[in-house]
């Protein structure tokens, strides 16, 4: 089954275009704005990324 929104996969594709965790703001952003996005789409991305985030962290205490 997988995922059906490319033809092909590309390690160094994905290496190459997605933002790593120590890139700068000024280099994500260049590398969301190559894909078509604008900061408001940072902004939700990383607000999702920061929620999921913190729901892990309560939950993982939680079970304790």
């Amino acid at each position: 089954m997988g995922r059906r929104d490319s033809l092909g996969a590309s390690i160094s594709g994905s290496n190459n275009n997605i933002p790593a965790p120590n890139n700068t703001f000024q280099t994500i952003l260049t590398k969301f704005k190559l894909k078509g996005l604008d900061i408001v789409d940072l902004v939700a991305l990383s607000g999702r990324l920061l929620v999921l985030y913190l729901f892990m962290v309560y939950y993982l205490q939680s079970s304790k």
